[in-house]
């Protein structure tokens, strides 16, 4: 793939306002208010709105969003703000949730605890869908997963990918032991991404979780799959992103905006995955045979190639794990390989498919019910209320 895209540079330097499509924001949330709250007053100081702010959420608490949202001060005009209660704590489905209950030109997906940085990102961003092939667009992230980069579980190969002499030693033994080493942009086996392209407008083939733009024509029922509904039902998944995007992205291009920044601090205790070292590496471990499978039209491979690629690839990384058990932190690395092991025996006994984890969830049906369930939390009596002002 050729990631140097060139034609962007007068769309994101200047784009026309007057032609830029109509966007729809959907955040899913999960007993988050302060860091939603944030995420709101962050696109209200977009200088282009959203048509509509749909939060998708199900928090244990029917009422925390609801009264928070409506004593917020939001511009005028005002977007339309809807509050959808999702009937599933599963973040797939409620992407897939505020997909069916949008209606503009182009949707919008934020994580609930982003911070934004330029205030014409969401500008800037939707010049480049001027092009008709883009079907997708992000921005540089400054991301941050206290779990996953926890120092205290780095090994000693990541110290080898640092180091000059020893990278390429370090990538023999990457081949050795199965770890794909995708192009930039690119990603491989088992979901394993590589590295962002250089340049200021580039092309991926997957975007970021915590922001992704998509053009509505391009998104389908079809990128959120029963079996991908099940496996974040049961918490047993990761890169619901990877998934949805590179699905997307089999209709035209994915762009990333490397100029404009948003953050994704991780200030914030996780909801979507395990916050554990053992639940989240049997998360880890199970799902990246899903990752696979799920990528087998884009990859070319066969479902039993990414099978046995799978378990090659697995076993050898439970040998890492194993051979760290013994060093410090004992009890994270004992939990790390357990995880790890944990996910294998999933993958061997139980398929991650709708009809291994929920066979008894119609997931059509309640997606159906509970679209038609939302409610517009900012009126115009709020408005007056908390602005002073009459939109």
């Amino acid at each position: 793939m050729d990631t140097d895209v060139h034609g962007y540079e007068a769309l994101i330097a200047r784009p026309a306002t007057s032609d830029l499509p109509a966007y729809d924001v959907v955040i899913c949330t999960y007993n988050r208010v302060q860091p939603l709250l944030r995420v709101l007053e962050g696109l209200f100081k977009q200088t282009r709105q959203p048509d509509h702010i749909y939060i998708v959420d199900s928090s244990t608490d029917q009422n925390s969003v609801r009264t928070a949202v409506r004593q917020l001060s939001p511009p005028d005009p005002s977007p339309g703000i809807v509050l959808v209660r999702a009937s599933h704590a599963n973040v797939a489905y409620q992407r897939w949730l505020g997909f069916k209950v949008s209606a503009s030109d182009v949707v919008a997906y934020f994580d609930d605890d982003v911070v934004f940085g330029e205030p014409d990102m969401m500008e800037r961003v939707l010049g480049l869908f001027a092009q008709p092939d883009v079907v997708g667009a992000s921005v540089e992230l400054d991301y941050h997963n206290p779990l996953v980069h926890d120092p205290a579980l780095r090994s000693f190969t990541t110290t080898m990918r640092r180091t000059t002499v020893l990278r390429q030693v370090q990538k023999g033994v990457d081949w050795l032991t199965g770890l794909p080493s995708p192009k930039p942009g690119e990603v491989g086996l088992c979901g394993v991404r590589g590295p962002v392209p250089a340049g200021e407008v580039v092309q991926v083939k997957w975007l970021p979780g915590p922001c992704m733009v998509f053009r509505r024509q391009a998104l389908s029922d079809t990128c959120f799959s029963n079996d991908l509904l099940a496996v974040f039902e049961k918490k047993l998944a990761t890169g619901e992103d990877l998934v949805i995007s590179s699905f997307v992205g089999r209709t035209g291009r994915l762009l990333l905006l490397r100029d404009c920044h948003l953050k994704h601090p991780g200030d914030f205790d996780t909801v979507a995955y395990p916050s554990n070292t053992r639940r989240y590496a049997r998360t880890m471990s199970y799902s990246r045979l899903f990752l696979s499978l799920s990528a087998t039209y884009r990859l070319g491979y066969s479902k039993l190639v990414c099978r046995l690629h799978y378990y090659y690839y697995a076993a050898w990384r439970l040998l890492g794990a194993g051979l760290r058990v013994f060093t410090p932190p004992l009890g994270k690395h004992l939990a790390l390989c357990v995880g790890w092991a944990e996910g294998i025996l999933l993958n061997l006994c139980k398929p991650p498919t709708h009809a291994a984890w929920t066979p008894e969830i119609d997931w059509a049906a309640d997606v159906e019910r509970d679209g038609a369930r939302i409610e517009s939390l900012i009126t115009e009596e709020i408005l007056i209320r908390n602005n002073g002002t009459v939109r």
